[in-house]
């Protein structure tokens, strides 16, 4: 925009004085380095400002209708309903939305006649976005006497005066996008806008925590674009934002909650209104920042996070990378009251599926060798509570053999005890290790826990406790066999974790290996004697 530069301060811009040029762009744009803040030649000519009187005729009451023919190849674009159309933009008493973008509007005393309620007392919605605007002052001046104004956009100027001796006491909105805007500037200038209800402060300045007076029945705030690094640094700027429900932070550098100790912040950070949350494009690398927004933000039901590196920098214990899908998994399982993850609806059967998912992954963690285990459920704080509604997860020795030449890493440790108990043979209380090869097909399993026992191979009835909970219908219960659960069937059930039983697998006997059955090295077997034969 040639107009945002005085002619002053394009002289001092070409006149090579590195002291001048550093001021020039402190002036306009903020920015303190030695570098030149343009290449604008000084003979160019400034384009000329308009008053808003000027800028609201040009564009709405020119009356111009004739244009140029518009072609493609041999065909002339005909043009119908432009002259109705202009004429009703012309009747300026009617009009609601005025946008006066890049309009070259200026506001000062000496070229501002009147105010736009003389020609446009209507008017609910004004952009005045890019313009030469310098001064809150001079917004108050266009817009006196406007008493349906409800909304009004100053992207893109460049403020020198922030104050302003009047309220905009019937404003709910304001977009003040990339103004450069600092803290201190920002706080004098929401003195005069007490009733806000949406604010756009994209591309500014913010960063440091500063109080910034923002208004308490603001609802809906953005924010992207900043330089925020920390959750912790919005708690005094919202502070008494009571009222707030959606707030924005994309595009900054946000890559932790709080800074203070690995267990996350005891207290909200965010007002405990906020529902919504955008966080995508940020630089969130793990999931501890996940574990915290629980308790920063405890009133979370809506959460954006895409494209951050927490998705290409997770790995499971065994160093394989997890997927898109699977990391919206984890998060919805440590998040349990969110309702969407990044504009996707999160259904009852996408949450069970999640929690037994991030359950196994935990149960991974847990059977690395030497793992410590105290540090590991402490980054799991939903561990307990997912145990007690499925169920604790299986976890595999920790001692079990990396190599898969070894004879440990052969075999399967069966605990194994009957039902009905029956005298001398293992109970469920205290049942009997059985070691059995994985090569060893499901005929031999059961040949081989026979003979363990003194017992008939064909009276045996064998069944696999898997330790998972489900549905009921789904799965294996009771020694029937049904169809294999299909989530995508399940849609719109809830189910009441009272309801749910638990998954078990007969072991038919037959050719196929122990080894493709079971995939770790231990394995719960109740052992039931058909017909009362022993």
């Amino acid at each position: 925009m040639t107009g945002a530069l005085k002619e002053s301060d394009i002289s001092n811009v070409n006149t090579g004085s590195a002291t001048k040029c550093d001021i020039c762009v402190d002036q306009v744009g903020r920015n303190h380095g030695l570098k030149c803040a343009s290449f604008i030649k000084a003979s160019t000519i400034p384009d000329v400002p308009q008053t808003v009187h000027e800028a609201v005729k040009n564009k709405y009451a020119s009356g111009e209708t004739d244009f140029s023919n518009v072609s493609f190849s041999s065909k002339t674009v005909e043009e119908k309903g432009y002259q109705k159309l202009a004429a009703r933009q012309g009747r300026l008493e009617e009009l609601k939305v005025a946008v006066l973008t890049e309009q070259q509007l200026a506001g000062s005393r000496e070229t501002a006649s009147s105010s736009l309620a003389s020609i446009c007392p209507s008017v609910i919605d004004l952009e005045l976005g890019r313009n030469l605007l310098e001064g809150l002052d001079e917004v108050s001046e266009i817009c006196h006497g406007c008493q349906h104004l409800r909304s009004i956009s100053l992207e893109g100027n460049r403020f020198r005066s922030f104050e302003c001796g009047t309220e905009f006491e019937s404003l709910s909105s304001l977009n003040l996008e990339n103004m450069l805007l600092l803290p201190d500037e920002l706080r004098t200038m929401m003195l005069s806008f007490p009733q806000l209800h949406q604010l756009n402060l994209a591309t500014n300045k913010l960063s440091m925590p500063s109080y910034c007076n923002l208004p308490t029945a603001l609802q809906d705030l953005e924010m992207g674009n900043n330089n925020i690094t920390r959750l912790e640094d919005l708690e005094i700027m919202l502070k008494g934002c009571n009222q707030l429900r959606r707030l924005v932070l994309k595009n900054n550098q946000i890559a932790t909650v709080f800074d203070e100790g690995p267990n996350g912040p005891k207290s909200p950070l965010l007002p405990p209104s906020v529902e919504e949350l955008d966080l995508s494009n940020n630089a969130i690398t793990s999931f501890p920042f996940i574990n915290a927004l629980p308790t920063a933000c405890p009133s979370l039901r809506h959460l954006r996070i895409s494209n951050n590196p927490l998705y290409n920098l997770s790995k499971r214990p065994s160093g394989k990378p997890f997927d898109e899908t699977e990391i919206s998994m984890l998060i919805i399982a440590r998040l349990p009251n969110l309702v969407s993850l990044n504009f996707t609806t999160i259904k009852a059967k996408d949450r069970v599926n999640a929690e037994a998912f991030y359950l196994s992954t935990i149960a991974e963690e847990l059977s690395v060798p030497n793992a410590d285990k105290a540090a590991i459920l402490a980054s799991h704080p939903r561990y307990d509570a997912l145990c007690v509604e499925y169920g604790a997860p299986t976890i595999s020795s920790a001692a079990e053999a990396h190599d898969a030449n070894t004879i440990a890493a052969r075999l399967v440790r069966c605990s194994v005890h009957f039902a009905p108990p029956s005298d001398g043979l293992p109970t469920g209380s205290s049942p009997r290790i059985v070691e059995i090869p994985k090569s060893f097909s499901l005929y031999a399993m059961q040949a081989h826990v026979a003979r363990t026992f003194g017992l008939v191979p064909a009276s045996l009835r064998m069944v696999w406790e898997t330790g998972e909970r489900h549905p009921p219908g789904t799965g294996m219960v009771q020694g029937k066999e049904v169809e294999e659960w299909d989530s995508e069937e399940e849609e719109g059930v809830v189910e009441r974790r009272e309801e749910w039983v638990e998954r078990e697998v007969e072991l038919v006997p037959g050719t196929r290996p122990l080894g493709t059955v079971v995939n770790g090295s231990e394995m719960r077997v109740r052992v039931e004697i058909r017909d009362g034969v022993l």
